[in-house]
């Protein structure tokens, strides 16, 4: 019960997402990224003139396949990572949760 496939990702129209932050959403004291592309996630932290306290990131293993530089660059500016065993695994190369929780621990999050 702590795993799953992915059969089929379609993006559809969130595949040309290009969210603007409108001026009252601008210091705003949470930000929740969804589960998209590294670089909408990453355009949307751009738009912000100020830092929310807590940024939290939602990411899959399509994203880790496609766009990991991007996702790692994402990474380095939250402050929680929402991520099951699977893709824990995957991002860090530790099969052990345990493993992976510390290695993911020792990240240079929200620089």
């Amino acid at each position: 019960m702590n795993t799953r496939d992915t059969l089929v990702t379609e993006l559809n129209v969130l595949g040309d997402f290009k969210p603007v932050i409108p001026e009252s959403y601008q210091g705003a004291d949470f930000l929740m990224l969804g589960n998209l592309a590294p670089a909408v996630q990453l355009s949307v932290i751009n738009q912000l003139t100020q830092r929310p306290k807590l940024i939290v990131l939602d990411t899959m293993n399509f994203w880790m396949d496609i766009a990991l530089p991007e996702l790692e660059e994402v990474i380095s500016k939250i402050d929680v990572l929402l991520v099951n065993d699977s893709e824990a695994r995957q991002l860090t190369a530790e099969f052990s949760l345990v493993k992976a929780a510390k290695k993911s621990l020792q990240w240079d999050l929200n620089t």
